[in-house]
This record gives structure tokens, sequence and C-alpha cells, in this order.
């Protein structure tokens, strides 16, 4: 698939916007070893095709990164945050993020910062 493309897969009753890798470096403005780097971490699944919920993911991730926090940290409080909200599949989708410092992620899930 060349760059600037996507494929449109189409459910029963859903569409889904399926991005290249490419397509995904150049949207959110990212290099190739930032994604390798996140995909090394344990943040983001290494894949050839993304969804636009994988989009929504690693932008989350690249403004956590913005703000310095480092993968180590985010994957830690990814990991927290799940043992602590029991249910929640993905707190980069289903909760707000923003960095506290250099060293905490917090979340904000239902009105309620966790």
């Amino acid at each position: 698939m060349a760059a600037g493309t996507y494929l449109r897969r189409t459910g029963q009753d859903l569409c889904t916007d399926v991005y290249s890798r490419a397509d995904l470096l150049r949207i959110l403005h990212l290099t190739a070893r930032q994604l390798a780097n996140w995909e090394r971490s344990g943040l983001i699944a290494a894949s050839p095709a993304y969804s636009f919920s994988d989009l929504l993911k690693v932008k989350k991730v690249r403004d956590l990164c913005a703000m310095r926090v480092r993968p180590a940290v985010i994957r830690q409080s990814l990991e927290a945050m799940q043992q602590q909200a029991s249910g929640m599949g993905n707190p980069l989708l289903e909760a707000g993020a923003s960095s506290t410092n250099k060293h905490r992620v917090a979340f904000r899930h239902g009105g309620r910062l966790l």
C-alpha cells in the first residue's frame, strides 16, 4: 500500500479505517525510530496496519512523551491503572491521561482522578 493511502474495511454495520505504518508516521508526525522504541517498550503493538483507535493510543503516547514522560514510566502507569480499575481494557483509550511529573502519569476516568 502506498504512503498516503488507507484501506476501508466494511463489516455488517461498521466501517473501520485501516492505516498503514507509513500513514501512522505521517499523520502523527513521528519517526520510525520513535514508533519502534514504543513497540520495544511494550506501549504499542507492532503491526503493518493500524485502526483509528490505534492512532488514538499512539497519539496519547506521543503527547505524554512530549511532556518528557519516559516510556517505562508510561508502561508502569498503564499497568497500575489496569489493576486499579478492573475491567478497563485500555486506559489510553478509556481514560484521560496527563503527566503529574516525570515519574507518574495520572488518569481521569468517570470524573475521578486515579
